[in-house]
C-alpha cells in the first residue's frame, strides 16, 4: 500500500514550495535584499534566515502567488523589521482572496502574502531617531486619570486605574522630541472609541467576518452560525481590542506628527493594506521598494477599493459600485432564487485563510495587486528564471 504522502499529486503539490525555497537561497534574492537592508539595524543574512523561518513555521506562505511573498519580504526589509518573530515587529500573512478575472468573467481564489506592522514595529522605528525623548501610548479606560489640553498651557498626564479600568473608552500616542539648543517639543494625540471604530469597520477582515455572521444568521444551518460566530470572535479587533486601540492611534500619531520619512511610509503602507490597497508585486523589485520608503510616495503602491469612514465599501477598483459578494449586509440582501427561495440558505462568503493569531494587525480578504509598471516587471523576471 502507497503511503499518501509519497503520491505522485503529493508530490506535484509540493514542486511550487520547493521551488520557493530554491528562490529564497539563492544568490539573486540574497543580492536584491542587500539593496535595500540597512546593516545599521539588521544584516542581509539574518535577514533571509528570518525569511526562511517564516516560510517554514507558515507553510502557506510558499502557497502565494511568488511576487506577493517576495513584496512582503522586501518591505520588511526595507523597513529594517523583523517579520513573524515573538517580537511582533510585522507580519508576513497569507490571504485567501477573492478576486475578480476579467477573462473568464468570474470570481476566482487566490492565495496572497500580505505585509502588516504590530505596534511594536512602530515603536521600534520610532525608537531609531535620536532626537526622540519620550514616546508612550496606552488604550484608555473610563476609570483611568487623564488630562490632556493644548494650546499655550499645554499639560498632559495619565495614571493607569489600578484593578478594574473600567471600559474602554479609546487610546492615546505621546512624543516628545529634542528640538535643539535644550529645548524639548511634545506632541500628543487622543482618539475616541468611535474614531476607532470607524477605522476598525475599514478594514477588510473585519468586515468580511461580520457580513459571513450576518448572512449565516439569514440561514437555518445553526452549525453555521456558530463557526461563524466564532471566527469572528477571534479576530484580533475582538480577542486583543486594547492592544488593537493602542496601534491605531500609534499609528495615527506618527503619520501626523512623522519622525521620521520611513515612519510615515510604513503606516500608510500598514493602513492601505489593513483596507486591502497594497500592491506587494511591485515591492518585489527591491530597486521600487527602496525608491517607495525613500521618497515617501506610495501612489503606485496603493490603490483598491474606496472605503468611508464607517467601513463601507462605495467604489471598486474598476470605479464600479460593489457587487454582492463585496457589499456589506447593510447594502445588500441576500436574494434566494427558485421554486425554494423561502427555504433557501443565505449564500456564504469564500473561506479565507488562517494566520498566526499573535498578529497584531487584522487579517484581510484583499484584492489581487494589479501590475505596477516597468519596475514591478523586474520582479517577475526573478521568478520565471528561478527554475
Amino acid at each position: 500500500m502507497t503511503d499518501e504522502k509519497d503520491t505522485p499529486e503529493m508530490s506535484r503539490a509540493l514542486e511550487p514550495r520547493k521551488a520557493m525555497i530554491s528562490l529564497l537561497q539563492s544568490d539573486k534574492v540574497k543580492k536584491a535584499f542587500a539593496t535595500v537592508v540597512n546593516e545599521k539595524f539588521m544584516t542581509v543574512e539574518r535577514m533571509l534566515t528570518l525569511c526562511m523561518h517564516a516560510a517554514r513555521k507558515t507553510p502557506k506562505l510558499l502557497d502565494c502567488e511568488p511576487q506577493s511573498v517576495l513584496g512582503a519580504m522586501m518591505t520588511a526589509a526595507a523597513l529594517n523589521l523583523e517579520p513573524n518573530t515573538t517580537r511582533g515587529l510585522c507580519y508576513l500573512i497569507p490571504y485567501n482572496n477573492s478576486v475578480y478575472d476579467r477573462a473568464t468573467r468570474k470570481k476566482i481564489s487566490k492565495l496572497e502574502c500580505q505585509f502588516q506592522i504590530g505596534y511594536a514595529g512602530y515603536e521600534e522605528m520610532a525608537w531609531r531617531n535620536r532626537d526622540l525623548v519620550e514616546l508612550q501610548a496606552e488604550p484608555l479606560f473610563s476609570k483611568d486619570l487623564f488630562e490632556r489640553e493644548i494650546g499655550s498651557n499645554t499639560h498632559f498626564r495619565f495614571v493607569a486605574a489600578r484593578g478594574d479600568r473600567g471600559d474602554l473608552e479609546g487610546a492615546f500616542c505621546f512624543t516628545k522630541l529634542n528640538r535643539g539648543d535644550g529645548r524639548t517639543g511634545e506632541m500628543s494625540t487622543f482618539m475616541a472609541r468611535k474614531d476607532i471604530e470607524r477605522i476598525r469597520n475599514s478594514s477588510q477582515n473585519f468586515r468580511y467576518l461580520l457580513q459571513r455572521l450576518e448572512y449565516a444568521k439569514k440561514g437555518d444551518d445553526a452549525s453555521k452560525v456558530k463557526w461563524a460566530q466564532r471566527s469572528f470572535d477571534q479576530q484580533p479587533w475582538i480577542l486583543w481590542e486594547d492592544r488593537m486601540f493602542r496601534k491605531t492611534a500609534i499609528r495615527r500619531h506618527l503619520k501626523e506628527f512623522p519622525i521620521s520619512d520611513a515612519l510615515s511610509v510604513a503606516a500608510g503602507i500598514d493602513e492601505a493594506s489593513d483596507q486591502g490597497r497594497v500592491k506587494l508585486d511591485a515591492m518585489a523589485d527591491p530597486d521600487f521598494a527602496r525608491d517607495v520608503i525613500e521618497s515617501g510616495d506610495l501612489s503606485s503602491v496603493i490603490e483598491g477599493e474606496t472605503v468611508d469612514e464607517d467601513g463601507v465599501v462605495t467604489q471598486t477598483d474598476d470605479g464600479s459600485v460593489p457587487d454582492m459578494d463585496e457589499a456589506t449586509p447593510e447594502q445588500q440582501e441576500p436574494k434566494p432564487k427558485g421554486k425554494r427561495a423561502a427555504k433557501a440558505k443565505a449564500p456564504e462568503p469564500q473561506a479565507q485563510s488562517e494566520a498566526d493569531p499573535r498578529q497584531d494587525g487584522s487579517i484581510a480578504d484583499v484584492p489581487a495587486p494589479k501590475s505596477a509598471g516597468k519596475k514591478a516587471g523586474k520582479a517577475g523576471d526573478m521568478f520565471d528564471n528561478r527554475s
